[in-house]
């Protein structure tokens, strides 16, 4: 089967969707299928990624001001248009919702080839990079010259959530078939009247590359984070908790692993908080690397409240991992509370930090959650996802002929 493939975040960017996105492309092409891939430009980077069967297409791109690491592309669409319609796909796979994603429902127009979306962002939830503070860098400007912190505040959907939630909804419309990496986030669409046909199917993770964890420690607890280190994280809200932890817990530790426009502010947060020999902030690691390190710490802990999926939890959770995280979107659907972990409040510091305490302190309990966490990951196995999103292709393209253009009535479950 060939696919054409269409997305805005893609290697060497570090960051969910991107690293999902490069896993199922490899497998895929693995499987003898033939990609081509429309995807930014790497802006200089010269470590490209080789995939057989795989025929990448750099976009011209650049960094978005306010979070340099955020590429946007600014695609061509008659040349995309011209090279997929020499490339004769079976099925478009669209992977975001920017322009290079945008583009997808165009070809999908001009060409009449179905059009799979993947739902894997809450874009609604990242518009404080728009907002002029962020645009103009005043931001920095405080924290440079007043080493203060800067937090955006996280307000209730604002009428211009609505409206960009609208937009999203209406790329979204015009694909034959929506994925979604969680029931959560299925049910949210619905919420929002979306009607065509939308299957559960995790981003995947290679469960056979991730370390198994080592014995809970008695003292010196070794919590982590991972992830980008931006606004919409809430990262302070784990320091926080953390603060308060370590006044029982006076030799644990908090790892975060990631970058982004917020480090600065979380460092002088640290400083403030007299936690800047307890909180160690390592910057981006390779990927290859983070798989070898979740063994060596005893608890994951988020306070993001806009995950689709939370790829890292799981990875967490594969090496045996309890995990901590809050009550909104998919979090909740992977971090079970009471069986591999505990889910609080979003913004509820008081709850995290003694979530975090009545796992550690009881080795019972914590063993529970380890051996759950095993068995919960092995649901999100890469090779299991491949299969469900394969069963989608080849359904799509079997009724590529015979199906109407603009007909959708595709309802069918993939097991």
């Amino acid at each position: 089967m060939k696919i054409a493939v269409f997305t805005d975040s893609f290697y060497p960017k570090i960051d969910g969707i991107a690293i999902s996105s490069l896993e199922t492309i490899k497998r895929l092409a693995e499987k003898g299928h033939k990609l081509k891939v429309f995807c930014p430009d790497n802006l200089g980077n010269n470590d490209e990624v080789r995939i057989k069967n795989t025929e990448l297409h750099r976009i011209f791109s650049f960094p978005l001001l306010s979070y340099k690491e955020v590429v946007v592309a600014v695609p061509k669409k008659r040349r995309i248009l011209k090279i997929v319609e020499g490339f004769n796909p079976d099925v478009l796979y669209l992977l975001s919702p920017g322009p290079i994603g945008i583009t997808a429902t165009y070809i999908k127009k001009k060409l009449k080839i179905p059009l799979v979306g993947a739902y894997t962002t809450v874009i609604a939830e990242q518009l404080m990079y728009l907002s002029p503070i962020r645009l103009l860098k005043l931001d920095a400007v405080k924290e440079t010259l007043f080493k203060k912190h800067h937090f955006h505040k996280h307000k209730e959907e604002t009428m211009l959530k609505k409206i960009v939630w609208g937009i999203s909804l209406h790329i979204y419309k015009k694909c034959d078939f929506i994925t979604v990496p969680s029931y959560p986030i299925k049910e949210e669409l619905i919420k929002r009247k979306m009607e065509k046909p939308i299957q559960v199917i995790s981003c995947g993770i290679d469960i056979k590359n991730i370390k198994k964890r080592s014995p809970l420690k008695k003292t010196g607890f070794s919590i982590l984070h991972v992830g980008r280190l931006s606004h919409e994280k809430k990262i302070e809200i784990v320091i926080e908790a953390f603060s308060h932890l370590v006044k029982k817990y006076p030799q644990a530790s908090l790892d975060i692993i990631g970058d982004g426009p917020a480090r600065k502010s979380l460092e002088i947060f640290c400083s403030n908080l007299s936690l800047g020999n307890k909180v160690f902030f390592h910057g981006y690691v390779k990927h290859e690397k983070v798989l070898n390190m979740y063994r060596d710490y005893d608890l994951f802990v988020t306070a993001s409240d806009m995950e689709t999926l939370g790829l890292v939890v799981v990875e967490a959770m594969a090496s045996g991992l309890p995990a901590i995280g809050v009550d909104k979107y998919a979090l909740p659907s992977i971090i079970i509370n009471g069986k591999n972990g505990l889910i609080c409040k979003p913004n509820d510091v008081d709850c995290i930090a003694k979530s975090c305490e009545k796992i550690l302190s009881d080795e019972i309990l914590y063993r529970k959650f380890s051996r759950n966490s095993l068995r919960f990951a092995e649901e999100h196995g890469i090779g299991r996802v491949i299969s469900k999103l394969e069963a989608v292709f080849l359904k799509l393209a079997k009724d590529k002929k015979n199906r109407l253009p603009g007909n959708t009535n595709m309802e069918f479950q993939i097991r």
